[in-house]
C-alpha cells in the first residue's frame, strides 16, 4: 500500500475498478500547496478542491494508477515525504 509513504492518519480508497486512487491526508495538509511543491519535483496529481465548487477536500488528492513502475513508486515515496513537510514550509 502507498499509505506507508504518507503521514500518519492518511487514508486511501480501495477501488474495485477505475483508474484513480482518492487519498485523504491529515486535515492540516493543503493539497493545493502540496501540488506546488510536488510540481517542482516533476510529480503531478489532482488536488481535491478542483472536484468541488466549495472549499472542501483541501486535504485530499487524486492519483492516477493506470501504470505502476519503479519510477512511479519513487514518485509516490517523494510525494509522501513532501506531504510530511508541506505544512511546515508555509
Amino acid at each position: 500500500s502507498i499509505i506507508k509513504y504518507f503521514p500518519p492518519y492518511t487514508r486511501m480508497t480501495h477501488p474495485k475498478g477505475g483508474l484513480s486512487l482518492w487519498v485523504e491526508l491529515p486535515e492540516h495538509i493543503d493539497t493545493v500547496k502540496l501540488y506546488s511543491l510536488a510540481k517542482k519535483e516533476k510529480i503531478t496529481f489532482m488536488p481535491g478542491p478542483i472536484f468541488t465548487t466549495t472549499n472542501k477536500f483541501r486535504n485530499n488528492l487524486r492519483l492516477n494508477c493506470t501504470r505502476w513502475s519503479a519510477e512511479t513508486e519513487s514518485a509516490i515515496k517523494k510525494l509522501g515525504e513532501l506531504a510530511r513537510i508541506s505544512h511546515v514550509e508555509e
